[in-house]
């Protein structure tokens, strides 16, 4: 075939074809006309915005025509979560790191595969073995939980459990070789059949021994405790396989060194406190247990004749913070590690071992026992905001302002330790204690503490304990009191 025929054939009939080309246009020249005027109409407006700047609109035209930016969120089960939202829940609102927490989480939520891995996720909680299904990423586990929270398919106590076991996980992951590492993760289904059991083999009351070595010495009646026992183990049964979960992990290296940098807080624990530690071989490793923190809390408190908050008045939230302003209160802020957030600090001085998991097991299975421990701890609370009241007079000099903010402070924290000697005198042991490690840190003389000591400290333990409702009590406490000066 001749190609160059063709393509002159071609050609001739397009020829032939455009004078009804030109004919069609010609009919359209209106339109056209219709859309230059539009287009100039549309480039003097556009002129005319640029000349006020002052204007509302400003700018170029076409932008006032854009699409409003989407602010991004959360969309679950029809509803949207803003970062402003999510914060707001008081389970992270001390985070830091809110951009870079919700970024990732909207992220997640908008991957092909989120449905179907949420979906599997959620099916696994009713395993007994949930943690094992989810295992292979630690993180994933974690924000999956935060979401099913905010999502309404588990509760405040299954998201921290879940969070908690993927702590573990992560910090296995990290193949550390230094003291403390994390070198074994062993979550565990317990039931009503073994839970009674397992938690005296791991020291926790009432199940456990009552010995000084343990948490709580100010027990209830054994009649009132079998009565405990038998309701708690009812109870346990019921509850889903993530609650009734406990999470042993062991760390190498265990007490090689009692004293210096190379203490974790579980060793430094150990020390004082025989709770929560299922196995411990020194100079190799030592295996502990977390429960959950809210039915620890509630154990403990169960077990013990005195008063004390509940798991839902402490401040139980992810993340850290120097702020005390809740101590204030009597209640105390119990942190809770998680791999999908910022991590947690070393505390007390230990630099060895995970840090998310022992800065928990230093709140749950130290400080928690010491407050539900004392007999005394609505008092002592009282004397540290009365302190921290009096840091401000002006009546003070400023030492003594100085030092009564110190002890607020330190009174505030109250690591006191009722479990050997009667409550009564080791009421002003530990007073006296407290204030007598840090006066030389302020006064430059003995004789200025012991006048802060009579002039300042005395009278707001006065106030405080008249403050009470148990006359007996004051009147106990006050007999046993003991005059400073020989031991200053």
């Amino acid at each position: 075939m001749d190609r160059t025929n063709n393509y002159t054939r071609a050609m001739n009939q397009q020829s032939q074809r455009s004078p009804e080309k030109t004919e069609v246009n010609q009919q359209n020249l209106p339109k056209l006309e219709q859309v230059e005027k539009a287009k100039q109409v549309a480039k003097n407006l556009n002129q005319d915005i640029i000349k006020k700047p002052g204007s509302r609109a400003g700018g170029d035209v076409s932008k006032m025509f854009a699409k409003p930016s989407r602010t991004p969120s959360l969309n679950l089960s029809g509803k949207d979560f803003t970062k402003d939202i999510v914060f707001s829940y008081p389970e992270f609102s001390i985070l830091k790191e809110k951009d870079k927490t919700f970024s990732e989480l909207v992220n997640l939520t908008q991957s092909p595969s989120f449905q179907t891995e949420y979906s599997d996720f959620l099916s696994s909680l009713s395993s007994e073995k949930w943690f094992e299904i989810n295992s292979e990423n630690p993180k994933k586990m974690a924000q999956f939980a935060i979401i099913a929270f905010l999502d309404q398919k588990i509760d405040r106590e299954e998201m921290f459990i879940i969070n908690i076991v993927a702590e573990a996980y992560w910090e296995l992951q990290q193949n550390n070789h230094d003291i403390g590492a994390v070198v074994g993760v062993a979550p565990k289904t317990l039931s009503s059949e073994n839970i009674g059991k397992y938690l005296a083999e791991s020291g926790f009351p009432p199940f456990a021994d009552n010995t000084n070595d343990y948490a709580i010495t100010h027990r209830k009646t054994p009649t009132e405790l079998e009565k405990i026992k038998t309701g708690f183990i009812e109870d346990f049964g019921k509850r889903s396989p993530v609650k009734r979960t406990v999470l042993e992990y062991t760390i190498s290296h265990f007490l090689d060194n009692l004293y210096g940098e190379d203490l974790s807080q579980e060793m430094l624990i150990y020390t004082q406190v025989k709770l929560g530690f299922r196995e411990v071989i020194q100079k190799k490793q030592g295996t502990m247990v977390l429960l959950s923190p809210e039915l620890q809390i509630e154990l403990l408190r169960q077990t013990s004749s005195n008063p004390s908050h509940s798991s839902q008045e402490h401040s139980i939230t992810f993340g850290y913070s120097e702020d005390n302003s809740k101590f204030y209160e009597g209640v105390r802020a119990i942190s809770i590690p998680s791999p999908a957030l910022e991590p947690l600090p070393n505390v007390h001085s230990t630099k060895k071992g995970p840090k998310g998991l022992g800065v928990l097991f230093h709140d749950l299975n130290y400080h928690i026992p010491l407050e539900i421990n004392n007999p005394y701890l609505s008092t002592f609370t009282r004397i540290a905001n009365e302190l921290k009241t009096q840091s401000s007079n002006p009546l003070l000099t400023d030492e003594f302002q100085k030092f009564t903010l110190v002890m607020a402070k330190k009174m505030v924290d109250r690591e006191l330790d009722f479990r050997r000697n009667p409550p009564e005198r080791t009421f002003w042991n530990n007073l006296y204690w407290q204030s007598r490690g840090q006066w030389r840190d302020i006064f430059g003389s003995k004789v200025d503490y012991i006048k802060w000591y009579n002039e300042v400290f005395l009278p707001i333990i006065n106030k405080s304990l008249n403050e009470t409702q148990d006359p007996t009590t004051v009147e106990k406490i006050q007999s046993q009191f003991f005059d400073i000066q020989p031991f200053a």
